[in-house]
């Protein structure tokens, strides 16, 4: 069985992949670039998020599109070095 990578609030933020993560108060967070949605569970309140600087530095793992987000920037520094 296969997991998903692991990252950092800061790899996210660098990198710009989409990626998610769930707090310990299950609030759960989205985060794409330069925007983002928190979902707090117990209310059922989403909010939007634009400063990065709100994000909990937790772990955070990238979502299906993140994966291939990262996936694609990993095949074009593989094409550039064999070039």
């Amino acid at each position: 069985m296969e997991h998903d990578p692991a990252f950092t609030l800061r790899d996210v933020l660098a990198m710009g992949f989409e990626a998610q993560c769930v707090t310990r108060d299950g609030a759960r967070y989205f985060w794409r670039r330069t925007f983002g949605i928190k979902v707090d569970m117990r209310s059922g309140k989403a909010t939007l998020l634009t400063d990065p600087a709100v994000l909990p530095d937790v772990t955070w793992f990238p979502t299906g599109l993140g994966l291939k987000q990262l996936e694609a920037e990993a095949a074009e520094r593989e094409a550039g070095l064999r070039t």
